[in-house]
């Protein structure tokens, strides 16, 4: 056990080959938050398939926004609880908890509904884990494989972007074990998905995967392959090119160079494959 997060490692079989396999489980830390917060609120559990609260009209939202929520005083701690839920074992809801958290300081009755939902929908999904396998015959080949993404302004609360990132120790020849994840909000507003992107894609690589490699060379005592799965093809060709003159300002308004991202990838990535 680590802090409420129950880790179980497993040496089973699949397809006949010897796999180790790792589970995260906070079943029961989320369930006692949850008693915790319909207890305190007095707030009836509703079914819920996603942590995302349906959209307002604009009379609603105004209304909603308006008024300080009841939750105001407690609603650090119980952000808190969540978002330590998300960071060690339940990447589903990051995003969600990120956005809600940076309200703390001029919490709405909107934010009562939010973090209403954030509850129900860990009540309802409690018994979700996180898992990964690896086989330990794989040691000499695994790779580090990064999975950065973006919207385009999808808070509605922002004109921001929201960066996101997961990265996994993964074999070629099938399985995988989640090292890291992460969201934030980026620095500046985007104008285009390319440009999010870019973003995204430099935050991932300076953030989890440079120092991540740098830990699992040393780890595995041999250079670790580093594959990016970005699913933009725009910026793909910007990084490709190492200039876009539709983003040439990106290096001052977001404080990310593409010609470092080019470099990266064509250069150094390439020396250490």
């Amino acid at each position: 056990r680590y802090l409420g997060c129950k880790f179980e490692i497993k040496e089973t079989k699949h397809d006949g080959d010897d796999i180790c396999e790792i589970v995260a489980n906070m079943n029961d830390y989320c369930k006692k938050a949850c008693v915790d917060f319909y207890e305190n609120t007095k707030w009836k559990p509703k079914f819920c398939a996603t942590p995302y609260s349906p959209e307002l009209t604009p009379d609603n939202y105004d209304t909603l926004n308006a008024t300080t929520g009841e939750l105001s005083d407690e609603c650090a701690h119980y952000l808190m609880q969540l978002m330590y839920v998300a960071r060690i074992a339940r990447p589903d809801f990051l995003v969600a908890i990120t956005r809600l958290a940076s309200k703390i300081h001029k919490w709405t009755l909107d934010c009562d509904r939010k973090v209403k939902r954030l509850f129900d929908y860990l009540q309802c999904h409690c018994d979700i884990y996180l898992k990964g396998w690896l086989r330990p015959r794989d040691k000499d080949i695994v790779e580090i494989w990064a999975c950065p993404d973006a919207d385009l302004s999808g808070d509605k609360d922002s004109y921001k972007s929201t960066s996101r990132r997961f990265v996994e120790l993964a074999s070629p020849k099938g399985g995988s074990l989640p090292l890291s994840w992460g969201t934030n909000k980026q620095g500046g507003s985007a104008h285009s998905t390319p440009e999010a992107e870019t973003v995204s894609l430099a935050d991932c690589m300076r953030k989890e995967a440079i120092p991540l490699q740098r830990l699992m060379s040393v780890l595995l005592d041999r250079p670790v392959v580093v594959r990016v799965w970005e699913d933009n093809e725009a910026t793909i060709t910007i990084v490709d090119k190492g200039y876009s003159p539709a983003l040439r300002y990106l290096a001052r308004t977001q404080r990310t160079s593409i010609g470092m991202l080019n470099e990266l990838f064509h250069l150094i990535l390439h020396l250490i494959s």
